[in-house]
This record gives structure tokens, C-alpha cells and sequence, in this order.
């Protein structure tokens, strides 16, 4: 894949990257569970929900297949960690996380920057996934830092701007008010858990039919993607190494992760 390609593949989500960031996820958490473990240690392994379905859509893509969604659940909203019984246990924290001398300092483009540990078993796991610990901050926290960039990047594409008034013009015509994707996906959040699974999934599924709906004719998606692929092209030389690190230590994950959760318990 060309160099430009790779890097805009690190900033666009779609249903086949969401299942492959949960299946990382997963397995950086069944990872560090075994290392505790091995250390005489009892790690909870947060409950992650069910990987999401290839009928997902999101801003730069629409789901496939027969009803789509926005992956929305009232299982979205059950991210806090649970209870650790044994994080007060002596010698948990350093088996977690490792000793402070292993703390290591990331900067990003613009002078960010992030501290981390890079031992226990959190590094462990990090780095059998990714390679490194580096690797795997750089490809948490740069993308978030240049989608940010890009969302004021696409607030001045005109041709973009064009496609998004077609596509909530269209939108309202169906009775749906909503400024874009992420705000619809966004609005259902905001409900997930003042209603039933069943209202959640009947107004999600409503929703996300007229979403496909307006696409076709707004263009919307193909808009958002051409203007990523301007943004992408304006990047730094820097940047874009960097974003294609992240795909390839991302591509080294995802085979890790398959074989991992394939193994898990």
C-alpha cells in the first residue's frame, strides 16, 4: 500500500477497524491477566462487550450487510474498570506497572507530549502486541491528535460542507436532526441508557437506515474520505512516518490479537 494510503488507513474508522481495535484491546487485557497471574496476582479482566458486527457504520463508512448500526449498545456504556480486590496487595502496583525508573516521555508534533511506564506487566503485554511500549502510545495518542487536527481541517472544505448540507437536508426530510454521523452516534449515546435495548436498537436501526439513505445522494462519506486524503497529504514527512509505524505495528497486533483470544479461556 503506498505510503499516503497507509497513513490515511491509521485515521479512518470503519467496521473492520473497530473489530480489530476490540480485539487488541482484549487481548493487551488477557495478556496482562496471565502475566499477574504468573506473578501470584489476580487481575479482573475488564468486560469489553461483544466485538463489533461488519454492519457498523461510522463517519467514513456505512455498515454492510442487512440493517445497520451504529455499534451502539447499553454494553458502550460499561467502560469504568472493575473493583481490583488486590490493588492494595504489597508488591501489586509495581508488578502492574513496573518501578518509576522505567517511566519514558513521548513528544508529538506541535510539542505534546506524554509520560509512560514502560515495565510490569501493562509494558509486557504492550509490547508483545506492538513491538514496544513506544509503538503502542504512539499509535493511541497520534491518531487522536491529528483527527483533531482534521476536524478543523474539514470545517473549511467546501466540497465536504456541500455534501454535509445535502446530507442533514435530506436527513431532516426523514425527521432526524442531526448536525453529522458522529453527532447521530453521539445522540444515541446520550439515550443508551435512559431506555430498553429494544427502543435503543429500534430508533439506532431507523436512524442509521436514514443515514445510509442520504449518503447515496449527499455523498458524504466519499466527501469526508477525499478531504482526509487532502489533509493526509499536507502532513509533515515526520507525521507520516509516524502514522505508517502505527499500520504496521497495528497489522503485527491484530495477528497477535486473533491468536491470543482464540487461546483465551
Amino acid at each position: 500500500m503506498p505510503a499516503l494510503a497507509l497513513a490515511q488507513s491509521v485515521l479512518t474508522s470503519n467496521a473492520s477497524s473497530l473489530r480489530e481495535k476490540w480485539y487488541r484491546n482484549s487481548a493487551e487485557q488477557q495478556l496482562t491477566a496471565q502475566c499477574m497471574k504468573r506473578l501470584g496476582f489476580a487481575y479482573p479482566i475488564p468486560y469489553a462487550g461483544s466485538a463489533p458486527s461488519l454492519n457498523t457504520s461510522t463517519e467514513f463508512a456505512l455498515g454492510r450487510g442487512y440493517r445497520t448500526t451504529y455499534g451502539v449498545t447499553q454494553e458502550t456504556l460499561v467502560d469504568a474498570p472493575p473493583s481490583d480486590p488486590e490493588a492494595d496487595k504489597p508488591g501489586y502496583q509495581l508488578a502492574l506497572d513496573g518501578p518509576p525508573g522505567s517511566m519514558r516521555k513521548l513528544i508529538f508534533p506541535g510539542e505534546a507530549a506524554v509520560a509512560y511506564g514502560t515495565g510490569g506487566c501493562h509494558g509486557s503485554a504492550r509490547s508483545k502486541l506492538y513491538g514496544s511500549v513506544g509503538a503502542y502510545m504512539l499509535s493511541i495518542y497520534l491518531p487522536q491528535i491529528e483527527n483533531n487536527l482534521f476536524e478543523e481541517f474539514i470545517s473549511r472544505d467546501q466540497t465536504y460542507l456541500s455534501a454535509l448540507d445535502t446530507w442533514q437536508a435530506c436527513m431532516r426530510s426523514d425527521r432526524f436532526s442531526v448536525a453529522d454521523p458522529s453527532d447521530a452516534i453521539g445522540s444515541l449515546l446520550e439515550i443508551a441508557d435512559k431506555t430498553s435495548e429494544a427502543d435503543l436498537m429500534r430508533r439506532q436501526t431507523a436512524l442509521a437506515a436514514a443515514d445510509a439513505s442520504c449518503d447515496g445522494p449527499s455523498h458524504l462519506r466519499q466527501r469526508t474520505n477525499q478531504a482526509l486524503g487532502k489533509f493526509v497529504g499536507s502532513l509533515s514527512r515526520q507525521t507520516l512516518t509516524q502514522l505508517n509505524d502505527i499500520a504496521r505495528s497495528q497489522a503485527k497486533a491484530n495477528q497477535i490479537a486473533q491468536h491470543v483470544i482464540d487461546l483465551a479461556p
